[in-house]
């Protein structure tokens, strides 16, 4: 009768082990954060230390928001009941970072190496976890634009008891876009000017002047468009949205006059940077004041450009 109960005892026991084995679960994915690169025309290095914290980092201007990844070992190996087992980590693991904003990041891929774990190896008890906390390095290639990248990579960890046992790391970056420069590179001016009666001077976006009664040729005080240069650095395409005052006005002491601004291309027609280098031609229509005093009448205008 007790060979029977023993025998019964071992077969449960076994059926026990073979439906519950060892497994590995990620709680933390491993995010490299966000970075913006010093010259996206260069690729970058950036090291993530199994701590958490930024190691080596190369070419990179910013950065911020990182984590280390975390896989938790869950041992039900039930030989291991009274000692537990030593869990090995494999930290040999690379892979790609896929770009998942092609829009942005023209299909880039970041290449993963160098992953580092801590510890390499620990004790786990039966029905226990341990945590085995990941790092490791990305280049990210030139030219690769900006936006958001995620990937996977496969862990793996030798159980004295169990064998081996696999898991699943996740990985994610974001690149920052680079500032986009604006600048004018040549002022709205109307050149020089009669006040004797109420009129109107244009000057149109590609520069020319429209005649009239009341202008004067003067060429120290030459008339000529303005022209706003909008500089981005990456070389894919990139989104924006362009708005430039419609009127604005110059003054000379407590005097006004007002100017209706008109830009070629249209401000609002700019939806998308594909070049380097991006010119909006501004002309205008000033709305001269009989009996304005003489002077040199200044003033200012916005542009603003949202990315």
């Amino acid at each position: 009768m007790m060979k029977v109960f023993w025998a019964l005892l071992v077969c449960f026991l076994s059926v026990i082990n073979n439906a519950l084995a060892d497994n590995a679960n990620m709680t933390q994915a491993m995010n490299f954060g966000s970075v913006r690169l010093s010259n996206p025309q260069n690729s970058a290095i950036v090291v993530l230390d199994s701590d958490g914290t930024y190691g080596t980092q190369t070419n990179i201007a910013t950065s911020s928001d990182q984590k280390n990844g975390i896989m938790q070992y869950q041992n039900t190996t039930i030989w291991t009941l009274f000692s537990g087992q030593t869990v090995t980590a494999n930290a040999t693991a690379t892979g790609t970072i896929a770009c998942t904003t092609p829009a942005t990041c023209s299909g880039c891929s970041v290449s993963f190496d160098n992953m580092v774990v801590n510890p390499t190896s620990r004790n786990v008890g039966f029905y226990g976890t341990g945590n085995f906390n990941y790092g490791g390095r990305i280049t990210i290639p030139a030219n690769c634009g900006y936006g958001d990248f995620s990937g996977s990579l496969s862990v793996s960890y030798n159980a004295s008891s169990a064998g081996n046992v696999t898991g699943t790391l996740s990985v994610s970056l974001v690149i920052d876009p680079q500032p986009v420069s604006v600048q004018s590179t040549q002022d709205l001016s109307f050149g020089t000017l009669l006040a004797t009666a109420t009129h109107d001077v244009v000057v149109n976006p590609d520069g020319t002047r429209q005649s009239s009664l009341y202008v004067v040729n003067d060429a120290s005080y030459p008339y000529h468009n303005g022209i706003i240069q909008i500089t981005k650095q990456e070389s894919g395409s990139r989104p924006v949205t362009v708005t430039v005052d419609s009127q604005t006005s110059i003054s000379n002491g407590g005097t006004s006059l007002l100017v209706d601004l008109v830009t070629n291309p249209p401000a609002s027609s700019i939806t998308s940077l594909t070049s380097k280098d991006t010119y909006i031609n501004v002309g205008g229509t000033l709305h001269v004041t009989q009996g304005a005093p003489a002077g040199e009448y200044n003033g200012t205008y916005r542009i603003e450009v949202a990315y």
